[in-house]
């Protein structure tokens, strides 16, 4: 039986995925910069070999609107047994607010 939960970014949707739903999955965040291809693929690699399946957020498709990110990204997060969140890439973007100096 499937739990449907309000949806924090809409009022108009449900997610249908339950918290840690999904015992097998790890949730992977993290930069697609290629000189940190290499660290995302060892850590697929060590999750596969415990036995547990990885889901890559770079590697979803379409995750570019409120349906997308639901379903493609939120469901995973709220289902997923692990999530790991690679937040060492260099930063590419800076705000142009935060360059300016008073």
């Amino acid at each position: 039986m499937s739990r449907h939960y309000s949806c924090y970014w809409s009022n108009s949707r449900d997610c249908k995925k339950g918290l840690f739903e999904d015992t097998k999955d790890v949730f992977i965040i993290g930069s697609c910069d290629q000189n940190r291809e290499e660290y995302i693929e060892e850590i697929k690699n060590i999750i596969e070999e415990v036995g547990l399946t990885w889901i890559f957020a770079e590697d979803l498709e379409d995750t570019n609107n409120l349906d997308a990110f639901c379903d493609n990204i939120c469901s995973h997060i709220r289902g997923s047994r692990i999530i790991i969140n690679d937040i060492s890439a260099p930063l590419k973007y800076i705000c142009k607010k935060c360059e300016t100096s008073d």
